[in-house]
């Protein structure tokens, strides 16, 4: 009987043990998922503000472009000839040109003005390959409703995996509703930083929570098979003992003092039980 109690202990003491460890790791892997969840949170807006700082830094150039017209010195110098132009057969070469200018300055993959759903003058960036802007350049805006600058999020261009923005800007010029310039800007370097940043904020964040799961689970075995054996030893172990030591002195006849039955013990019965046998083996 006596191995079957330290057993029935011992399974005791691992089932506490492992419910206790189970529970750290619960705990950790909830509190890392939610802290990941944060980062990956955090990464997509800050790839969206990415975006969303270049349409305004782009509209804002196109706004103060909108206002060169308005120069004194410009509209003196202007050739009045380049009117006549634009108003004849020399739109596409106006395009052109203006997209051979633009391109470079904006440091643009590709340029090109899409007047009436045709492609009327564009500018290649000297080396792009895989991309043909007669076959692969947009001939519409993502949102035709919308008089305004958008942009489009590309995962691949010309053949490549990486971050593009497909930059939208329609032409507030008379007759030409619905037309509009299409630019393509590769930010692929400054998002692959921008996802190291937060991949290593994610390592290190996994690393820490690991640790720390470690050695909570070693202190909450530590305390519970501390406080576990303590207990047991204080409520079940010691009064068996105690019990089994004072029958002992009984049966040799060298026990000493009075049995004190303790009515709130669980072993209140065994305790009455030795006092009846004291009392009889005095008698005797």
């Amino acid at each position: 009987m006596k191995v079957a109690r330290a057993h029935e202990m011992r399974k005791f003491l691992l089932a506490v043990s492992v419910l206790v460890v189970l529970l750290v790791i619960l705990v950790v892997a909830i509190n890392t998922a939610f802290s990941v969840n944060r980062i990956d949170r955090d990464q997509e807006r800050a790839k969206e503000l990415i975006k969303d700082q270049f349409v305004d830094y782009y509209e804002g150039m196109v706004e103060e472009a909108g206002k060169l017209h308005m120069d004194p010195e410009i509209r003196t110098n202007l050739n009045p000839s380049l009117y006549d132009f634009q108003q004849k057969e020399g739109m596409q070469r106006l395009f052109t040109f203006l997209m051979h200018l633009m391109r470079p300055l904006i440091s643009a993959e590709y340029a090109v003005a899409v007047v009436g759903g045709e492609i009327s003058g564009y500018a290649v960036k000297e080396g792009l390959t895989g991309f043909d802007v007669e076959r692969d350049a947009p001939r519409s805006m993502p949102d035709p409703s919308m008089d305004e600058v958008q942009c489009q999020v590309l995962d691949s261009f010309a053949g490549r995996e990486g971050y593009f923005l497909s930059v939208y800007s329609p032409m507030h010029m008379p007759g030409m509703k619905g037309s509009f310039f299409n630019y393509v800007f590769e930010r692929t370097e400054q998002v692959k930083a921008l996802d190291k940043t937060y991949s290593d904020e994610r390592s290190k964040l996994i690393l820490q929570q690991v640790v720390v799961g470690l050695v909570a689970i070693a202190v909450a075995l530590a305390i519970t098979l501390l406080g576990v054996r303590l207990l047991a030893r204080r409520f079940i172990t010691g009064p068996i003992e105690e019990m089994a030591r004072i029958s002992h002195e009984i049966m040799e006849g060298s026990f000493e003092g009075e049995i004190t039955v303790e009515e709130r013990s669980d072993f209140a019965d065994l305790q009455r039980l030795l006092k009846s046998g004291k009392m009889l083996v005095d008698r005797m």
